[in-house]
């Protein structure tokens, strides 16, 4: 399976100050493609700015919220929630409303796509040849699990949950399972809020609120954990 050789996804907040706009951050060492900060980052915080995606000193893709980088060109996500295929001798806008920068998945990199009605959205991949095609609806932060499975965030219950989707089956509902908007949420587990990160093992996530979860994919205990 040919698929990208390195992940680069820009966080919202780093331990270190992003690279200065002279020293721009190479993206690959044989590809002449560098991620340089548009701005300086506010005072007082560590939160990054935009990047531009610069091509041989110059300029390429301007506003990059995030890019993924495969052997012969690179998905970046722009400001405007613009995604972009950039090679080496043009760029192609491919989709609008990204919400996220792509992530890897088993059939090539994914992203989030807002939908047509408030809140909507849906997990798109981005085949190595041929148009993005929509792979889950009401999906959102999509992971891949090392086994081919992909976890992902859903409303489709009216409570936002973590979600398992096996190839050629449904998906399966991993947490919340029974609770439904104003029937009361005893139990109730946070979503991700910015990212999934996933293992044969087990799903971990920032709730947005400060804390930490996992869930063990054994057991299908989903429990707060120390940062």
């Amino acid at each position: 399976m040919r698929w990208p050789l390195l992940l680069l996804v820009l966080p919202l907040a780093c331990a270190e100050p992003p690279p200065s706009r002279s020293a721009p951050r190479p993206l690959r060492a044989d590809v002449a493609l560098a991620l340089t900060p548009t701005q300086a980052p506010w005072p007082e915080t560590d939160a990054l700015p935009l990047h531009t995606v610069t091509r041989a000193g110059a300029p390429w893709l301007g506003d990059v919220a995030g890019a993924t980088v495969l052997e012969r060109f690179v998905y970046a996500v722009d400001g405007a929630g613009a995604l972009w295929k950039v090679g080496a001798d043009r760029r192609i806008r491919l989709l609008d409303g990204v919400l996220a920068a792509p992530v890897l998945g088993p059939e090539g990199p994914l992203v989030t796509v807002r939908g047509a009605e408030p809140g909507a959205s849906a997990v798109w991949v981005l085949a190595d040849e041929g148009p993005p095609r929509p792979l889950l609806e009401a999906a959102e932060l999509p992971c891949a699990l090392p086994d081919g499975k992909l976890a992902f965030v859903s409303t489709r219950t009216s409570v936002a949950s973590v979600w398992l989707h096996a190839p050629d089956s449904a998906p399966v509902q991993l947490t919340n399972i029974g609770l439904a908007a104003g029937r009361g949420l005893a139990g109730f587990v946070p979503p991700p809020a910015r990212w999934l990160s996933c293992t044969d093992e087990a799903l971990t996530w920032d709730d947005g609120r400060g804390a930490a979860w996992r869930l063990d994919l054994a057991s299908g205990v989903a429990r707060e954990v120390a940062r």
